[in-house]
């Protein structure tokens, strides 16, 4: 009987701490409960501080930390400090890292889902990048990501409209083009567009191009105007065209495993954040553009504004990638070429 007794007492003791365990809202919580807990949220990031990404992420911290009142740490490391954009998406995969902002071409290792966005002369307009980005093909495209990488993307900010600079000569055609070194991402999709040029692609990341333009071991990049002046490329390049060659995304992403052990109310907090910090982002974007370019003219870069017959000789260039991705380039998608062109269209009109 006294055996009985004390095999009562002890399951009682177990019940009621399990209930006093579930009541609980601190760090014990699970991603079915509320509450918010401590903890520290790393965040990376491959531009300067003034960059519109990293003032994104600036944003994001202070959602975060204010929603939480102080329980969600956010520490940010911008202008790659933690890697460039490849190196980022793999320490977010292997969960080193939960958070980062890298260019959507920092995903062609894995799959070419991302690559489908740069194909160039595609998206006419900002206006038209940011409904794409935030329609059911978008979200689509998100889906496939994570299914395929573990990689959550929270929303897709905008990197801004690609132009070419270089050490040679001024760019007023496609023809201008022959012969000259530059450095691309390492996308195949970008390889191509500038062989179809006549350009010399060479691959490299962003982190090694400063040096690269230097040493003359490449004569020339493309990359936005606010890229290109936060980058501090004025200092080592002459000339400046208006290519517009692709409107550029760039993933905010999280590693999708610590996403979902948050709690209802830590997501939550997450969302929100990525919302304001998404908003707040493309307007600084659109801000900083054109300024951009003016602050370039001012640093001594020669600007060539070509005209749209002009640009007309690059469009006509370029006609064969989309053929070449579908048939030729061997980039795997799950998303069909022809479902965001549709997309696009529609959006135009």
């Amino acid at each position: 009987m006294k055996k009985l007794v004390s095999i009562l007492l002890v399951l009682a003791m177990i019940f009621s701490m399990a209930a006093c365990s579930s009541s609980n809202d601190g760090g014990d919580a699970t991603s079915d409960e509320g509450g918010v807990r401590e903890m520290t949220i790393t965040v990376g990031g491959t531009v300067a501080e003034d960059h519109p990404l990293s003032l994104a992420l600036a944003k994001f911290e202070e959602e975060v930390e204010a929603a939480s009142d102080g329980k969600m740490q956010v520490e940010c490391h911008v202008n790659g400090a933690l890697g460039a954009g490849r190196e980022l998406v793999e320490s977010l995969m292997l969960g080193n890292l939960q958070v980062c902002e890298v260019t959507t071409s920092a995903f062609a290792g894995w799959t070419g889902e991302y690559s489908l966005l740069g194909i160039p002369y595609t998206i006419p307009s900002r206006d038209v990048a940011y409904a794409l980005w935030d329609s059911e093909v978008g979200d689509k495209m998100r889906e496939n990501i994570l299914d395929i990488t573990g990689v959550r993307t929270l929303a897709f900010w905008e990197n801004g409209v690609r132009h070419i600079t270089n050490n040679i000569r001024p760019i007023t055609k496609a023809e201008d083009m022959k012969g000259i070194k530059i450095r691309v991402m390492e996308n195949d999709v970008y390889i191509k567009m500038m062989e179809l040029l006549g350009a010399l692609p060479t691959p490299m990341s962003v982190t090694e191009l400063y040096t690269a333009l230097q040493t003359n071991s490449v004569d020339a990049q493309e990359n936005p105007w606010v890229n290109t002046l936060t980058y501090g490329f004025a200092d080592v390049q002459k000339y400046v065209s208006n290519s517009s060659h692709t409107f550029d995304a760039t993933s905010f992403n999280v590693n999708n495993e610590w996403y979902e052990s948050l709690t209802a109310d830590e997501k939550k907090i997450i969302d929100d954040a990525a919302a304001v910090a998404t908003k707040y982002q493309r307007e600084k974007a659109i801000e900083l553009d054109e300024a951009s370019l003016e602050t370039l003219k001012e640093k001594g870069m020669e600007y060539y504004e070509m005209s749209d017959a002009e640009l007309q000789t690059f469009r006509d260039a370029l006609v064969p990638i989309q053929d070449w991705f579908v048939n030729e380039s061997g980039i795997s998608t799950v998303t069909d070429l022809q479902t965001v062109l549709d997309k696009i269209a529609e959006l135009s009109k």
